[in-house]
């Protein structure tokens, strides 16, 4: 299960980079990549239901999570076990280490990379609204969470809240960083050729 959910994560990401990379290249119109860039959102948007909600069926009660930074705990638990395990055949490589950090933490880093694209599509779609957007982000991370424990869907847990979180503002400071990389790059050409 967790496999192939990171497996799906991973392919949405590298088809998200992707339509980026298209977008930014080949769609030289603003108000036509704007468009382009409200359309990966919709469809990012769905996708993140289908993840979240619709691909799942009930559980048979209602499970929350309501202590702050209890999965990191039990994350660095597992980190540590799954070293203990690894160290018992002899010396544990730095490879082995990291493999262990992603088992005992993967749904932390899922969760963040969920909504990493929304920080830079919502950015990128509707630039105007960045400081409303981010607060849609949350309150539609919240409104996930409240509907699995509602309709028995997956556990209300406030630290996928808090990665969900920390997904979007990476997303927003990728693009940021981006915006300023570039703008900076455009300044140094006009004093370049002037």
């Amino acid at each position: 299960m967790i496999k192939t959910q990171a497996s799906i994560y991973t392919l949405a990401i590298i088809v998200f980079e992707a339509c980026i990379y298209f977008f930014e290249k080949y769609v030289r119109n603003k108000f036509q990549k704007q468009k382009c860039y409200r359309l990966a959102f919709g469809i990012y948007c769905v996708a993140v239901l289908w993840i979240t909600l619709l691909s799942r069926g009930p559980q048979t009660e209602r499970i929350a999570f309501l202590q702050p930074l209890r999965s990191y705990f039990s994350a660095y638990q597992a980190y540590l076990d799954n070293v203990r395990a690894a160290t018992k055949g002899g010396i544990t490589s730095t490879l082995e280490r990291i493999r262990c950090f992603l088992y005992g933490y993967n749904w932390l880093i899922l969760n963040a990379l969920l909504f990493i694209p929304y920080g830079i599509l919502a950015t990128m779609a509707f630039s105007k609204k960045r400081k409303a957007l981010f607060f849609y982000g949350i309150l539609g991370s919240a409104t996930i969470e409240l509907t699995q424990y509602v309709f028995k869907l997956g556990c209300l847990d406030v630290d996928d809240l808090i990665q969900n979180v920390m997904g979007i503002g990476i997303g927003y400071l990728v693009t940021y960083s981006l915006k300023f990389s570039r703008e900076g790059k455009l300044n140094e050409l006009h004093r370049n050729d002037g």
